[in-house]
């Protein structure tokens, strides 16, 4: 009986722990992630409202348009591409095996760990305008924010080795602004490419007919990343 009070009496502590102090933490963070998501989508609204004031009328048939799709998501389009963010709604702690717990700010509070995430993707616009459901986007960047500023970015190329210091990165909003300019020129530089021929050398009577032969045939841009079905592409 006693064994079974101290193993009741261990468990309520752990409860009080997790809800005094991690459940506290966790929130601190997405509200703090939450802040930057807006820091992020008024930098996009500023650049869509310059390029529209540079190029309107000047470049024909370049769109130019920045939409909201709910409270975690948001667009800007330039000309064939799209550049959308994404707000996780739940915050993650970086893998036990990260390199990063080998450091001091790590160690001495584990609680830094804990992020929240926004993730950027590359669509072609006329994915989404004309509803192509097999046409793919592609991850451009993650980046991590925990509840002291401290980031750091995921991504292909250049935009990998633009901020991958954690313990020493603070997120501003120069920071912010450098990241959202990476991020279009990412993506409007890497330009769509073919799909492989056997992916595309069929088509049935029935989506030919009905003139809609064209959204089954995954289309998008190459990005650094391999190609499904075509083995002899590397990352």
């Amino acid at each position: 009986m006693r064994e079974l009070i101290k193993v009741m009496d261990s468990t309520d502590d752990r409860i009080n722990k997790l809800v005094g102090e991690k459940a506290p933490i966790t929130s601190l963070v997405m509200q703090n992630v939450i802040g930057w998501f807006e820091v992020f989508k008024n930098e996009i609204q500023k650049l869509s409202n310059r390029l529209k004031t540079d190029f309107d009328g000047k470049v024909n048939n370049v769109v130019i348009q920045y939409q909201e799709r709910g409270e975690r998501q948001f667009s800007l389009r330039v000309g064939e591409d799209l550049i959308y963010f994404h707000l996780q709604s739940n915050v993650f702690k970086l893998d036990d095996a990260h390199s990063l717990y080998r450091s001091a700010y790590l160690k001495d509070d584990p609680y830094n760990a804990y992020c929240g995430i926004i993730c950027v993707y590359n669509f072609l616009s006329d994915s989404i305008t004309k509803s192509r459901e097999s046409d793919q986007g592609f991850l451009i960047a993650r980046i991590f924010i925990n509840r002291e500023n401290h980031f750091y970015v995921e991504g292909k190329k250049q935009i990998g080795l633009m901020h991958n210091d954690f313990i020493n990165d603070v997120i501003d909003a120069n920071k912010v602004s450098d990241m959202v300019k990476t991020f279009i020129v990412f993506a409007m530089e890497h330009d769509l490419i073919p799909a492989p021929f056997d992916m595309v050398q069929s088509v049935t009577v029935s989506e030919l007919q009905s003139h809609n032969f064209s959204s089954s045939l995954a289309t998008g841009k190459s990005l650094g990343f391999r190609m499904q079905k075509d083995d002899n592409q590397s990352e």
